[in-house]
């Protein structure tokens, strides 16, 4: 959640990254999206952004998909 929000992923995404990880098992999906919440509100009120860079979704075509991760989510960090 600190690194989603530091890098300004949105919150749906992370969840259906979350999903696809723990493959449709409820109670370790419910945990860890709250565990995501609960960083994204650690870094909101307790640290504080000193970089540039973010990520930002890119097109999903298969040049950009690797074959090894299962939970890819095609971005790509640029700097502002």
């Amino acid at each position: 959640g600190i690194m989603a929000e530091m890098l300004e992923i949105p919150q749906d995404i992370l969840e259906e990254a979350i999903s696809k990880q723990f493959g449709g098992k409820a109670k370790a999906i419910e945990i860890n999206s709250q565990a995501s919440i609960s960083g994204r509100e650690y870094f909101k009120n307790e640290l504080e952004k000193k970089d540039q860079f973010y990520v930002e979704k890119r097109n999903n075509d298969e040049k950009n998909k690797p074959d090894n991760n299962p939970i890819h989510i095609p971005t790509i960090a640029r700097e502002v």
